[in-house]
């Protein structure tokens, strides 16, 4: 059975606070921007798609990007798909936009709205991801909630590189309490040095 750490909140609240509301205000000015074009409702339709493909893209880049930072968990017919999306839907919008036959300012309103919305859903993703519960995928519980150490590695290299260390039985094998203990040690330490 998969154990999860919790582990102490990296941000403040109000950073998560700005965090939440410069995306809510940048869909916003990116999606009244599209809705006032000088244009007809068709490429007004195929602009708000491309925001939504973009949006929906970079979201699913940053997941798949973190997921895999320590090691594959995805397969690379995956990882390509995403990246290809991401390709895809910034080339289709800069098109789209390219060609809609407005004035150089409105174009310029448009990519600035586009780029922002694409910035402030990168740093959303990793504000939600940095803020949640740290969970050490993949620690199965091996006796009575204990860990093994090859397992160890799915936790990321923080936790493989202190394993030996923790181990004072040299059983190959960690408590879930010596886990968490070494969880807040390593907060501790990152702590102090910022």
């Amino acid at each position: 059975m998969a154990k999860s750490i919790d582990a102490q909140q990296k941000d403040t609240s109000a950073w998560i606070m700005l965090v939440w509301l410069a995306f809510a205000g940048a869909v916003l000015l990116a999606g009244v921007g599209i809705w006032n074009l000088p244009v007809d409702d068709w490429q007004k339709g195929y602009m708000g798609m491309g925001m939504l493909f973009t949006l929906g893209s970079t979201f699913s880049l940053v997941k798949t990007t973190r997921d895999n930072r320590f090691r594959r968990v995805d397969t690379g017919a995956w990882v390509f798909q995403v990246w290809a999306a991401f390709v895809i839907a910034l080339a289709m919008t800069a098109g789209g936009l390219w060609n809609l036959g407005v004035p150089g300012w409105v174009q310029g309103y448009a990519a600035i709205a586009q780029v922002f919305m694409m910035m402030m859903a990168f740093t959303l993703a990793k504000t939600v991801r940095d803020n949640n519960p740290t969970v050490i995928d993949g620690l199965s519980a091996e006796s009575e909630g204990d860990f093994a150490a090859p397992a160890a590695s799915a936790g990321g290299p923080r936790l493989a590189a202190g394993f030996e260390p923790a181990d004072a039985a040299a059983d190959a094998m960690l408590s879930r309490e010596t886990v968490q203990a070494f969880v807040r040690a390593k907060k501790a330490e990152e702590t102090k040095s910022s």
